[in-house]
Order: structure tokens, then sequence, then C-alpha cells
């Protein structure tokens, strides 16, 4: 199976990337390993005001406020949750 594939809630629905400001860790840092809530909220860095920009897994960059929702943000952070995504 192609990682297309497997992701069945869309890659227009499925964050890939999410920008940070520090405490950049490498690829394969298990400390890395984060959902997307761990960069992006309140209080978080970037280096962007109000925001981080978000790669998806179909190529699209966007800039998603740092107040989204908690419940959509963990939505796009998972291929296969089943959830509906609403505007963010």
């Amino acid at each position: 199976m192609k990682i297309r594939e497997s992701i069945t809630d869309g890659s227009s629905n499925t964050i890939m990337a999410v920008e940070l400001g520090e405490g950049f860790k490498p690829w394969g840092d298990p400390s890395s390993l984060t959902v997307p809530s761990a960069v992006i909220g309140p209080g978080k860095k970037s280096l962007s005001r109000g925001g981080n920009h978000v790669l998806f897994c179909d190529g699209r960059v966007l800039f998603v406020d740092r107040n989204i929702d908690p419940a959509i943000l963990k939505a796009l952070s998972t291929p296969v949750g089943g959830e509906t995504i609403v505007d963010y």
C-alpha cells in the first residue's frame, strides 16, 4: 500500500509537518514525535506571529491560527481518524 492510499482522511485533511520557532529536534529523535497540538496553541513558539505554517500531506502550506479549535487540530493530525473536518 502506498502512503497516499493509507491516509484515509485525505491528504488535504492531514498534517505532515508544522513550523517550529525553537526546540527543533532532528528527524528520528523520539521527542520530536508529537502531535501538532504540542506546538500550536496559546503560548507556543513559532517563527510567525499568531500561528504556525503547516504542511499538509497534499503539499499545501497554510498558516494555521494559534487559536484553532483543539478538536479540529487533533482531527487534522490523524491520517485515519475518520473525523469530519469543518472550516478552520
